[in-house]
């Protein structure tokens, strides 16, 4: 992590600070959902908001972690 730019520090950073480190209750589109440890609620367009990075480079990035297997997306399924 620490080899590449700064900007994917900056998302790893992100995701370590930002990841639950218990169960956690958060509402989700008016509907509660459980986020256990490890987990985090989020979109590429809020990160790179939160980071003032390009929503193109933030999606590259997150798919180059999950490539590593450093993180895995899960999708909410919706109503």
């Amino acid at each position: 992590i620490c080899t590449k730019d700064s900007e994917h520090f900056f998302v790893w950073c992100y995701i370590l600070t930002e990841v639950k480190y218990e169960e956690e209750r958060a509402l989700f589109k008016n509907e509660e959902i459980v986020l256990r440890k490890g987990q985090l609620l989020t979109t590429a367009k809020e990160v790179a908001s939160k980071l003032n990075i390009c929503e193109s480079k933030v999606n590259r990035i997150l798919k180059k972690l999950e490539i590593e297997k450093q993180i895995e997306k899960c999708y909410v399924k919706r109503g």
